[in-house]
């Protein structure tokens, strides 16, 4: 499947004009939350175009190597998820024969598809958009569309392992070559960086809905993204369901938010729903319960509810610890008032 994802029917070149490279070698391992930035030429430009065999023999193996980097997210210590919340990036730039600058971008996050984009796409300047023009059909066929902040071509793949580098290498170096039309007669240069999203300390101060459904799945709480509400998540573990609401929206990042709601629904008699509510309303619990309707003339609907605050800041495994100790006190509350 991955074969057919990265279109390897378009070869940087065929048999007789280069071997296939060696393994790349090996890199360091960088550091989770370490900002890194790294620049480069993969292939210096000449007054004639070079043959496809001499860009693939310059460029090839160290594109490999940088692909590894930017998709490796393996932790030496063999702790998972120490990455969570950074990413890195691959630019390739070059600048086409009529004067256009044009790129080839790989983006990467932990546990996510593998972003490819290429530019430019929809643009307002002519040049750029008959550029784009010329380009858009080679793209579509490999399966790219328009999309994304920038409006390029974009096209996610599979979440792929460091084994892969070689593959999305070929890829990209084809895309340089046989649809943007680099022949080697301007520089081909690399920009590589690892950066996060995260504040110093390691804190968030706002989540979406999905980076939260991946945390969850990564910390054994099974989630989806609600059917109705593109900002509810619903979720369970081993005992119980429960729902994760995202509130007040983060006026900086479009689609974060500031505060997550986790609540419980439990469908009681009458004397247990007050017995419940008496119980948390009365005590300095940070949970709070609502009686919320009466399903019939002898059971009502009890919602157990607790806000996380994200605002200030706070560490990704703190949001975690306050969502299991929420579901650890909901089934202490279950046990003592005898519901199973």
């Amino acid at each position: 499947m991955i074969a057919d994802e990265l279109d390897l029917s378009s070869p940087v070149a065929d048999e007789s004009e280069a071997a296939p490279p060696a393994e790349p070698e090996e890199f360091e391992s960088l550091m989770p939350h370490e900002a890194i930035a790294l620049d480069g030429v993969l292939c210096c430009g000449q007054p004639l175009p070079r043959p496809r065999s001499d860009i693939s023999g310059i460029a090839l193996r160290p594109l490999i190597t940088l692909a590894r980097q930017v998709m490796d997210w393996t932790d030496p210590s063999g702790e998972e998820g120490k990455y969570l919340g950074d990413y890195r990036f691959l630019v390739l730039d070059t600048m086409t024969a009529s004067g256009i600058g044009a790129f080839v971008k790989i983006w990467s996050e932990p546990f996510d598809e593998l972003v490819v984009e290429v530019g430019p796409g929809d643009r307002d300047d002519a040049a750029r958009q008959s550029f784009a023009n010329r380009v858009q059909k080679s793209l579509y066929d490999r399966g790219f569309e328009i999309g994304g902040n920038g409006n390029n071509f974009r096209k996610s793949l599979p979440s792929l392992s460091k084994q892969d580098s070689p593959r999305v290498a070929r890829e990209l170096l084809a895309i340089l070559m046989d649809v943007i039309g680099y022949d080697g007669r301007t520089d081909l240069a690399y920009k590589f960086e690892q950066a996060s999203n995260l504040r110093a300390g390691h804190t968030v101060t706002g989540l979406s809905c999905s980076a939260l459904q991946m945390l969850c799945n990564r910390w054994g709480l099974r989630s989806r993204i609600g059917a109705e509400e593109d900002n509810l998540l619903e979720a369970h573990d081993l005992h119980q369901d429960f729902q994760l609401n995202l509130f007040c929206p983060h006026p900086q990042r479009k689609g974060d938010f500031w505060e997550i709601h986790c609540v419980v629904f439990l469908d009681l008699t009458q004397e247990k729903a007050h017995a419940l509510v008496s119980e948390v309303n009365g005590k300095p619990y940070l949970m709070k319960a609502f009686a919320t309707s009466d399903l019939t003339d002898l059971t009502q609907r009890v919602r157990l509810s607790f806000g996380i605050n994200l605002a200030g800041g706070v560490t990704l495994d703190h949001v975690r610890c306050e969502i299991v100790e929420f579901l650890e006190v909901v089934r202490r509350l279950r046990r003592k008032i005898g519901v199973t």
